[in-house]
């Protein structure tokens, strides 16, 4: 029989996935304020004590501060591992973890493609640049995120897609935190072969070659985050 016990999911808990959304997805990114508890209890519908006690747990994570007389807002340097990972969910809605997969298939992927087919010597000539620096430090996860982040980065604006463009300043906290959580968990040996891979790629510009590179890479990141998640 394949019938499972039905979870019931507390308001404060629906409350705290759809305040990790927003923070994860750069809605409110680091520095930012958050709007006030009577604010989000009003959009949300919701009782101030459920918001509250939201808050709270987001402050005991050190992913909100709040600051007397001034309000509340996003850390600096959210630690988004602690809540990236979580299994709370709100009724009818899919995982955080297949959301941020879904995310990277749907935008990342054909972005890598239209970059390679568009892509020219100096385009090149700088992912080698970054890779280079990736190897320089791949002892060293921060500056290996660091260098990643610039990596995609330089992919995006090679589309020479304003939308693209914008898109990726819109979520620039969110891909950055994204590709820092992937080189936390996973095997630099491994992360640094697919970026040699996607460089093959960007040599004989094949861009369909590119795209199903990305989306093993999105299967290859859904995998891992679904093992931490259950350790």
């Amino acid at each position: 029989m394949s019938l499972h016990q039905i979870q019931k999911i507390s308001v404060t808990d629906q409350v705290l996935f759809q305040l990790e959304r927003e923070i994860l997805w750069g809605t409110w990114g680091p520095g930012a304020q958050i709007p006030s508890e009577i604010a989000i209890s009003r959009i949300l519908q919701v009782s101030r004590s459920s918001v509250t006690a939201a808050l709270d747990i987001l402050r005991s994570k050190h992913i909100l501060i709040t600051l007397p007389g001034k309000g509340t807002f996003v850390s600096q340097d959210p630690d988004l591992l602690s809540f990236a990972l979580t299994d709370i969910l709100t009724p009818g809605e899919k995982p955080l973890i297949g959301s941020i997969v879904e995310f990277l298939q749907l935008v990342l992927a054909p972005a890598v493609q239209l970059a390679v087919e568009r892509s020219s010597h100096s385009t090149l000539e700088k992912l080698e640049d970054l890779y280079r620096q990736m190897l320089v430090f791949s002892e060293s996860p921060a500056d290996f995120s660091r260098y990643d982040a610039m990596f995609y980065e330089e992919i995006l604006i090679c589309t020479a897609n304003p939308l693209f463009r914008r898109m990726f300043a819109n979520s620039k906290t969110f891909l950055s935190h994204t590709l820092d959580i992937l080189d936390q968990l996973s095997d630099i040996g491994q992360r640094l072969h697919q970026h040699a891979q996607l460089l093959k790629c960007f040599e004989n510009r094949d861009g369909v070659r590119a795209r199903i590179l990305m989306n093993q890479e999105c299967h290859y990141f859904y995998m891992l985050l679904s093992e931490a998640s259950h350790d």
